[in-house]
């Protein structure tokens, strides 16, 4: 039968004792029970790094459940990195210093091109269902949302995909029911678009629709 074995709080190492912080993420290779996903016995546990009474930082391991006590496989201890942080950790180990700034301003951009496109998009759309007057109000509440997410509140990923997972549910939850709705007018503005391919009306030589009919949708009258 499984058990749940608990790993007491150990140390930092001593080598990056000075560089990691609380709340950071690591995580050690332990052996135990074949591993369904890959070809060994090896596991990874994953650690937080917390205060203890005496403040000082040690690292809380997971609880760990298998059919076998766990035994640590070589002691050494690894920063958890995931997303950019990990990419420029990549680029690092080939060109020392170049992920540290190319991978942040690579970030930093693509990061700011989301914030304006996405803006300008629910601006469009808060227009389309509730008028000029609404914009006002969705710029104030989509800049504080801005802030919110890069004032220090959000200190980890998780915590960070939580409120972004808030956002991709509240969109789900206005996208799934106009698809059901809207889905067959999708469909006869495909097939509409198959047949006057068929037809021949979009070969060379026919006259293209207006631009003005192309935006309203009236080119596939």
């Amino acid at each position: 039968p499984e058990s749940s074995w608990q790993l007491s709080q150990s140390a930092l190492p001593s080598d990056v004792a000075n560089d990691w912080v609380e709340e950071q993420k690591v995580y050690l290779i332990v052996g135990a029970h074949p591993n369904p996903q890959t070809p060994n016995d090896l596991h990874r546990l994953d650690g937080t790094l917390v205060r203890d009474s005496a403040g000082q930082l040690v690292i809380d391991w997971s609880p760990f459940t298998s059919a076998e006590q766990p035994r640590v496989e070589n002691g050494r201890v690894y920063e958890t990195l995931v997303g950019a942080t990990l990419t420029a950790r990549a680029f690092d180990s080939v060109a020392p210093g170049l992920g540290k700034w190319l991978v942040t301003v690579a970030s930093w951009l693509f990061a700011f091109s989301t914030m304006i496109s996405w803006s300008y998009y629910g601006e469009q759309g808060m227009i389309f269902l509730a008028g000029e007057k609404s914009v006002m109000p969705y710029k104030v509440i989509y800049c504080l949302l801005a802030v919110v997410s890069t004032a220090g509140f959000l200190k980890t990923d998780t915590e960070l995909d939580n409120l972004t997972g808030i956002g991709t549910g509240v969109m789900l939850f206005a996208n799934l029911p106009i698809m059901l709705f809207l889905g067959s007018q999708a469909m006869l503005a495909y097939k509409n678009y198959i047949q006057r391919l068929d037809d021949g009306r979009m070969e060379a030589g026919h006259e293209p629709p207006s631009l003005e009919d192309l935006i309203s949708g009236r080119d596939v009258d």
